[in-house]
């Protein structure tokens, strides 16, 4: 097995299961320790087999898997497991994922503009507490009040499987329960078109901890169970780094997230070329899309957050002495929560006093 350098093709996500234009679905797996791998489609008993490249991926272009139908992928050892890369889990996280063509969201948001950051009046969420219901469709009906409070911004905090548990972490995919992407694309819809921001939290630490089924690996590979971080050869960590750019790169492209929070990237191995990489792939997209997105990233090693160079809108200035050092986001009961921040553009960090601008926000 070689080692590749992936490059990542900005206008679609590069691995799970994709649609084309003529619903040609593309399959891509990362399975380097395996022999076979095959592809079962609504349970049914005939498996259609991948190909393997030479950097430890497989490939498969199929029109007989269609966007509704479940799949799982056959190993050596016959066991089914789910995608790692997978949208939605409707039977749950040991169950089948489900194919979904995200081209097919109907988006109505293109007069929303991203709003700076020091403009943002934050709401910070729990889907599961926020509500009895705990799904997305509660939150929906009630950003009418949101709205009416003066909100601007929500962050919407754990999608992605929990992470005491790191047995089922589909860092593609909502928490079981949620909602499905459909969802989650329809809250972003009126949220933009209500005037309202979303930042998404996401944690791609708990990658590096995710056990054989989630990574689709092979048991014999012993030497890589053991290293806690998944990054015991250079092809692991090349694999790792693809898996985390080209999730957040589907956030912004795909769901028209307008923020990620990403939490404790520092304890990830290369997490300085992580964060480069993401910054200069979401810039290449700005530069095709003209959307601006952002990045914050909280480091907890070091108490301080970084924001990537497409949080700055080109034509605004910003003065290095009114960065922000920490600011208050509003959580689901109303009580303020403090979020270090700190800004990190091109190769530079400022370590300023609190934003006067924001200071203002939050004692609204």
């Amino acid at each position: 097995m070689n080692v590749v350098k992936n490059q990542f093709d900005i206008t679609r996500r590069t691995l799970g299961v994709t649609f084309s234009a003529d619903q040609k679905a593309h399959v891509t797996i990362w399975a380097p320790q395996t022999k076979h791998v095959a592809l079962a489609i609504n349970d049914e008993s005939v498996y259609l087999p991948l190909t393997a490249d030479n950097s430890g991926y497989w490939h498969l272009d199929t029109d007989q898997l269609k966007p509704g139908d479940t799949y799982a992928f056959i190993l050596d050892d016959d066991k089914k497991y789910a995608d790692p890369a997978s949208l939605t889990q409707p039977q749950g996280v040991n169950g089948s994922s489900q194919a979904v063509d995200t081209s097919k969201f109907y988006w109505e948001d293109s007069c929303w503009v991203n709003p700076p950051l020091d403009e943002y009046t934050l709401f910070e969420l729990n889907i599961q507490t926020f509500s009895l219901e705990g799904t997305v469709d509660a939150v929906i009906k009630k950003l009418g009040k949101l709205k009416k409070l003066g909100i601007n911004a929500l962050l919407i905090k754990q999608i992605s499987s929990s992470p005491e548990s790191t047995s089922d972490f589909f860092p593609y995919a909502l928490q079981a329960g949620f909602g499905g992407p459909y969802q989650l694309h329809h809250l972003i819809n009126i949220c933009h078109f209500d005037g309202i921001a979303v930042v998404l939290d996401v944690n791609y630490t708990e990658m590096g901890k995710q056990n054989d089924y989630a990574t689709c690996r092979h048991a014999d590979d012993r030497e890589a169970d053991r290293d806690e971080s998944n990054f015991a050869h250079d092809a692991h960590r090349e694999a790792k780094r693809r898996h985390i750019i080209d999730n957040a790169l589907m956030w912004f492209r795909d769901f028209h997230v307008d923020v990620l929070r990403l939490n404790a990237v520092h304890t990830l191995p290369d997490s300085d070329q992580i964060l480069n990489d993401i910054r200069t792939y979401t810039n290449q997209l700005t530069a095709v899309t003209g959307i601006h997105h952002c990045l914050l990233v909280d480091d907890e090693r070091a108490n301080k957050s970084l924001t990537g160079e497409t949080a700055i809108e080109q034509e605004r200035k910003i003065d290095p002495n009114s960065i922000t050092d920490q600011y208050n986001g509003y959580c689901s009961d109303y009580q303020a929560s403090k979020l270090p921040i700190k800004t990190y553009r091109e190769d530079y960090l400022y370590d300023e006093h609190f934003s006067s601008t924001l200071r203002e926000l939050v004692g609204r």
